[in-house]
């Protein structure tokens, strides 16, 4: 009852239930797409693989617009929206 909040034994039981559903969907996902796409690159040329050019991360992952500028994120200028 930290927080003022309550936990009973069936909201323990959903929490397993949740951990094991992402366990399990996480098992299917491929091993290739478990990683950011820089670590993905590293693994490349750690295997062997060619990997063309410098890796940079997806539109999808980078901050809002309005904090890009910011120092604490690096947002690399070329081929960027925005």
């Amino acid at each position: 009852e930290r927080l003022g909040l309550r936990w009973t034994p069936h909201d323990e039981w959903l929490l397993g239930c949740l951990g094991r559903l992402v366990h399990h969907a996480w098992q299917r996902v491929p091993e290739r797409r478990r990683f950011h796409p820089r670590a993905r690159a590293g693994w490349d040329r750690e295997r062997g693989r060619s990997v063309s050019g410098p890796v940079e991360t997806p539109a999808r992952n980078l901050p809002p617009e309005e904090w890009r500028g910011l120092p604490q994120h690096y947002v690399p200028k070329a081929d960027r929206p925005g």
